[in-house]
């Protein structure tokens, strides 16, 4: 019997309000927060991780709602402790936001990103780059993370 192929699943972080003047319409846009989970045969990688707390400024700004890391896992019958790996597109405060939480797991991220994430001011927030346990495996343009995962 040939192995199961991935299967991927859509975990909804909640939502945010892009402010008019940074939507190009010149009108507020509600803008869904979306993750990714890809069950493998050797385990589940969390693609994004939803949107960073503890920013008053931030929050006042895009007024989120969130759905926490292990409630929003749950409808695609995950829970934190199954994450094996986590890779973030970029790390904005609203990709990258449940990192601290999975401290320890290697995140892939692009090297470019994680240089700019750390070298840019209000690029996003430093303490979801930076945490304790943070595990970062840098990679260059595409990468196979797992055997039929780029």
């Amino acid at each position: 019997m040939a192995p199961a192929l991935p299967t991927v699943r859509r975990i909804d972080f909640g939502y945010f309000v892009r402010p008019a003047e940074e939507t190009g319409t010149g009108k507020p846009r509600v803008e869904a927060l979306l993750g990714y989970v890809i069950v493998h045969e050797a385990g589940v990688l969390l693609f994004d991780t939803g949107l960073g707390e503890g920013d008053m400024e931030a929050d006042a700004r895009y007024r989120p709602a969130r759905r926490p890391l292990p409630e929003a896992l749950r409808p695609a019958g995950i829970a934190v402790d199954d994450v094996r790996w986590i890779a973030n597109c970029h790390l904005h405060f609203d990709h990258c936001g449940g990192n601290p939480a999975l401290a320890g797991r290697p995140i892939f991220v692009q090297s470019i990103e994680l240089h700019t994430a750390r070298a840019t001011k209000d690029y996003t927030l430093p303490k979801l780059v930076d945490f304790t346990g943070a595990n970062y495996r840098e990679v260059e343009g595409e990468t196979e993370i797992l055997p039929d995962v780029l």
